[in-house]
């Protein structure tokens, strides 16, 4: 019967360096890539003169909706949310008929040899970088 080689799971002190560098980097990246989205939240809920004078940073000062009632009251929103919806229903079918079609004709042995016309199959490919900038 042959031995089975155990391997140790103590990490080496590179490892350790590795791995604690990697979690500060990557906590730091998300606190970057989140603190705009935060910023835009505080900024939302808190009255339009504290958000001006650049009172307003990690928390939101004196709150308020009104930004809210007003982006409502117009019919602004409500086309732009129309949009929104038409775009993604139109790009979703757009987008699933290429794919099967594409996976239709690669599933095909056939479809690629070399007596097939070898563009064929790119055709929806080109088509897709020809709309997406439609979209």
């Amino acid at each position: 019967m042959k031995k089975i080689k155990e391997t140790s799971l103590i990490e080496s002190r590179g490892e350790k360096i590795f791995n604690v560098t990697m979690n500060v980097l990557g906590v730091l990246i998300s606190l970057i890539v989140l603190y705009p989205i935060y910023y835009t939240f505080i900024a939302s809920i808190s009255k339009p003169f504290f958000v001006e004078n650049g009172t307003v940073t990690l928390f939101p000062v004196q709150l308020t909706l009104g930004s809210y009632k007003k982006a409502f009251q117009t019919n602004g929103i409500w086309v732009s949310y129309g949009n929104t919806i038409f775009y993604t229903v139109v790009g979703v079918v757009v987008n699933m008929a290429i794919t099967t079609t594409m996976a239709y004709a690669l599933s095909k042995n056939g479809c690629c040899s070399a007596n097939s016309l070898p563009c064929l199959p790119c055709l929806p490919c080109g088509l897709v970088l020809v709309l997406f900038p439609c979209t």
